[in-house]
């Protein structure tokens, strides 16, 4: 209700910002400045009405997360923990079980009720293995998990084992965007009502932005009251606001003009229909990569199924249920296209908004009440990637029994999963891939060589990244890797290990010539820390292997830089130093396995650049690489060597 009046003092939608460094359009006055912070807030309210409620102090809880979180944003939910006073660390100092996959908790939900009679058992045929896709759409994210679930030994067996086949990319869509789309709507008409007076269209546009939370508060009423014009009447084109619409508007603070409007089903529908994917069909999932729209409800599922099909390495992923959760399920057209997509009805028996939430109680009560394996679950592998630790859970799955009557359903779960690939950011933009999508967790890599480092002063940026839907990467924690001494130009070789808690530790050390033979070793914990990584963090990165693909615009930027620095240098060894990163640097790009990239940004650079050493080794670089230019592009560089030369000639 205040965020409509001061949304500048109002945090909306903090879930889908965790793991960020600033919460979103807060004034710098509010103190607490990051979504942790901010999130803290939210458990304390929640904490204190508990205890209130319970007459009991409460320091326990059990925090649901998106199975497709990633480190920085399950790191971000910890510390918002920690500031609200939730106990967080064992006595013996080891992590406290608190973060619950959101799925997971919709899977504990659904038994339990099975188990206690609430829901039919029918609802789930598990008399042979079964695929069900978990499907949790609320306010501002999509989560998407794929799982099988089968009894342990067979028929008679109660307990099922539920493994982690796939998870979808994080995926930023929920009822918060629906809102939005359906305000965008609302302020082109209410600019639209006053288009004959040009003065008063020119002050709303430029109030937009104080107008569009009001307009926001509309559109989620709006949608609101559709559904339950829809679920209210006999079939979904019989509901009660169609013929007349639905009205909408009242009066828009500091505007001083109304807004008043009307909206059919219909036009809702096509406002939203952006969303629903509805020309993705269902076996799309075997050419995803050529799918350009991204943004819809559809495409995640895609994801998911694409992920599934490579790690069973079948020709077809079929689906045997579906149950929808998240507070946006209960939103007809949701369903409606699920239906539609899958060519069944999903399970939609669960309570969208406590489904969740009991599944944590249950989960809780399992920690605390049950005599099983789960009091281990989710606890940090503690050790090196040479040698880690695997907590009990790791190492066997979690049996986890309602022993309360005879006739229990127990859970044996499968190890969890990384949902997408992250990567290794290294010297001039190369992204290397360290821990593969769908990868089991704890994860230790193969050892990896063939990398640099060159003249570092004792520290090593680690990077570690995220490749989002549109190409791009994003840096979603990172540390810094500690050598004693500070050192030349040496091989390095590392490997990575991840945690059930998706925690990184990177062990490196250098050699001469054999790997196994280890001159100096280094460890770096990867810190979450998603802020810019810029030269102006003090450590260098390291060097990619020999032929790996470069980015042309950082390597050439790189060397150029290094050229200048060495035309200011007087000082011979620093001019030594310089020199070796040059040589270093031109051999990089040499032997880079995207040569023809670099065509286009030399070219540009021979044209443009005045300094007699960024032209000598751009042109040396050229003539090594332009047997895979094109003829065009060779002759372009000729003329250019041919102006050149012919200048210094002419000057001499």
């Amino acid at each position: 209700m205040q965020y409509s009046v001061r949304p500048h003092l109002v945090a909306k939608s903090i879930k889908s910002q965790m793991g960020k460094p600033y919460a979103e359009g807060l004034s710098p006055d509010v103190p607490d400045k990051t979504p942790a912070q901010i999130s803290s807030q939210i458990l304390k309210h929640l904490i204190k009405e508990a205890s209130l409620a319970l007459k009991t102090e409460i320091k326990d809880a059990i925090i649901t997360v998106p199975a497709n979180f990633d480190s920085a944003m399950c790191q971000a939910t910890k510390e918002a923990a920690v500031i609200a006073g939730i106990k967080v660390k064992n006595d013996d100092g080891s992590d406290r079980p608190i973060l619950l996959s959101e799925p997971n908790a919709v899977i504990y939900d659904l038994f339990n009720q099975i188990r206690n009679g609430e829901v039919p058992s029918t609802i789930l045929d598990l008399s042979a293995p079964r695929k069900v896709l978990v499907f949790d759409i609320g306010g501002g994210t999509l989560d998407i998990t794929m799982h099988e679930i089968k009894r342990r030994d067979g028929k008679s067996d109660s307990t099922l084992k539920v493994d982690e086949i796939a998870t979808n990319r994080y995926t930023l869509l929920g009822g918060d965007d629906f809102d939005e789309l359906i305000a965008e709507e609302m302020f082109n008409r209410y600019v639209n009502q006053y288009k004959s007076r040009g003065e008063i269209v020119a002050e709303l546009k430029k109030k937009k932005s104080a107008i569009m939370p009001q307009l926001r508060v509309f559109a989620e009423n709006l949608k609101i009251e559709l559904n339950e014009s829809v679920s209210i009447g006999d079939d979904a084109s019989d509901g009660w606001g169609d013929e007349e619409g639905f009205s909408v508007g009242g009066n828009i603070h500091n505007t001083g003009y109304s807004y008043d409007d009307t909206f059919t089903q219909e036009e809702i529908e096509d406002i939203l229909s952006v969303f629903m994917g509805n020309e993705m069909k269902y076996d799309d999932y075997k050419h995803i990569s050529g799918i350009k729209e991204t943004r819809n409800i559809i495409y995640p599922i895609l994801d998911v199924l694409d992920k599934a099909q490579k790690k069973l390495n079948v020709d077809n992923v079929v689906i045997d249920a579906v149950i929808v959760n998240g507070g946006m399920s209960k939103f007809y057209m949701i369903t409606d296209r699920l239906t539609r997509f899958f060519g069944f009805e999903p399970i939609t028996l669960l309570d969208p908004d406590q489904a969740v939430a009991r599944g944590a109680a249950v989960y809780h009560y399992l920690l605390t009440n049950v005599e099983s394996d789960l009091t281990d679950d989710m606890k940090k592998a503690e050790g090196t990637a040479e040698s880690p630790v695997v907590s009990k859970s790791e190492s066997q799955p979690i049996a986890a029994a309602f022993k309360k009557t005879d006739n229990h359903i127990g859970i044996e779960w499968g190890k969890s999963i990384l949902n997408d690939c992250l990567y290794l950011g290294l010297r001039n933009g190369v992204k290397d891939e360290i821990i593969p999508t769908g990868a089991e967790l704890p994860y230790i890599s193969e050892i990896k060589t063939g990398y640099q480092i060159q003249n570092y002063q004792n520290e090593i940026l680690i990077p570690i990244q995220s490749k989002n839907l549109d190409g791009t990467f994003r840096t979603i924690s990172k540390g810094k890797l500690i050598f004693s001494k500070k050192s030349k130009a040496q091989n390095v070789a590392f490997q990575i290990l991840m945690d059930v808690n998706k925690v990184i530790t990177l062990t490196a050390w250098t050699y001469d010539t054999d790997p196994q033979i280890k001159n100096e070793m280094g460890s770096a914990n990867i810190a979450i820390d998603n802020s810019p990584v810029s030269k102006a963090n003090g450590a260098d990165k390291i060097i990619a292997p020999s032929g790996s693909v470069l980015n042309p615009a950082d390597s050439l930027d790189t060397l150029i830089k290094l050229c200048n620095q060495l035309v200011k240098a007087h000082d011979t060894q620093r001019r030594k130093e310089i020199a070796s990163k040059i040589r270093t640097e031109s051999t990089s790009i040499c032997k880079a396995a995207n040569k023809k990239d670099f065509s286009t940004p030399i070219i540009k650079n021979l044209n443009t650049q005045l300094n007699d050493e960024v032209l000598h080794r751009l042109f040396t670089m050229s003539r090594r690489m332009f047997i895979e230019w094109t003829e065009d592009e060779r002759n372009k560089v000729a003329s250019l060597c041919i102006s050149k030369l012919g200048g210094a000639l002419n000057g001499m």
